[in-house]
């Protein structure tokens, strides 16, 4: 963008870095206009500056009241673009010349990379709006695909080598996949982790009764029945009617039910707890604290329960009754 005639509130206005850009649209832009505050015929203090920054970095102006550099592109795009800023050279400036490869680091860093291309379009002589508009955008992009990168990382740690043999074991506890002849093999190498809460020996023979009896093959045609694929809870709710035959294999599964894949259900726990325990209530005993929190983790299944039945179970279970009509 060329630069313009200096519009009339400008008459005052000192050009240096230290001072605020003014408020008006035409104004702004003519000060803009008119790139980095460079004074070259400025007799710097020794050992301390170099004219040759400024070729190095074409960004670098100066400020002479107050002996300190900053950024151009950053000190002018910075506040409607970016979601980081350094004040070091957008507000206080930058003074310490004896680690000049800092001058390098803030070349390369987030907040510098965006507000420069906030400039450029600036200099395309697109509107602001528009330019603000357009990195909004480029930046919840970036937020995009640091998630996905987190999400990525996330399952890569969870699903190693170590985890990934033992969650495919689990897995073959399915009424589909239980009865293929490699299901046994598969669901060994996921035992081993549990084998204080197993019999293992006790398991194995209820995997291979299981695989010939007519309560997994009737599992299986029910949910054909109905067009769709049988589910782990279809067979778990069915072995739960058979606990003396498939005690072992009941456990397994209520294992498999209680393994989180990711950290969310702890961590809601915790939220959750600090609206709890408030200053109000920091005298409330442990068991009363579980039952609140757990009450409000599980508020989904909370609103499902019928209030009355459970007044009645309450009254059932109450070891005094007087009737008071």
């Amino acid at each position: 963008m060329a630069e313009a005639s200096a519009p009339p509130d400008l008459s005052t206005y000192q050009y240096d870095p230290c001072c605020p850009l003014p408020t008006g649209r035409a104004a702004r832009d003519h000060v803009i206009s008119k790139g980095p505050c460079r004074p070259r015929d400025h007799i710097f203090p020794v050992d301390k500056r170099n004219l040759s920054w400024y070729e190095k970095f074409d960004w670098l102006e100066y400020s002479v009241s107050l002996d300190k550099a900053f950024c151009f592109v950053c000190r002018v795009c910075n506040a409607q673009v970016s979601l980081r800023s350094e004040p070091t050279f957008i507000k206080t400036g930058f003074s310490n010349w004896k680690k000049v490869e800092n001058l390098s680091k803030h070349e390369k860093s987030d907040c510098h990379k965006h507000s420069l291309q906030a400039y450029r379009h600036w200099k395309s002589q697109k509107p602001v709006d528009h330019q603000m508009s357009e990195e909004a955008e480029r930046q919840e992009s970036y937020r995009q695909q640091n998630i996905l990168d987190l999400m990525s990382s996330s399952i890569e740690s969870r699903f190693d080598k170590h985890n990934a043999p033992v969650l495919k074991g689990l897995g073959y506890l399915g009424p589909s996949r239980l009865a293929s002849p490699e299901a046994w093999e598969n669901i060994s190498l996921a035992v081993q982790w549990f084998q204080s809460d197993l019999d293992v020996d006790a398991l194995e023979s209820e995997i291979f009764s299981l695989q010939t009896s007519l309560l997994l093959t009737n599992v299986n045609k029910k949910a054909k029945s109905e067009k769709r694929k049988a589910s782990f809870d279809d067979l778990f709710k069915v072995l739960q009617t058979e606990p003396e035959c498939y005690g072992n294999v009941i456990k397994l599964m209520k294992i498999t039910l209680t393994l989180p894949l990711t950290s969310t259900s702890a961590e809601r726990a915790f939220s959750k707890l600090k609206l709890i325990k408030s200053r109000l209530r920091s005298t409330m005993k442990q068991e009363r604290l579980e039952s609140l929190t757990l009450m409000s983790v599980e508020a989904d299944i909370l609103e499902q329960l019928d209030l009355e039945e459970l007044v009645e179970k309450f009254v059932d279970m109450a070891p005094r009754k007087m009737d008071l009509v």
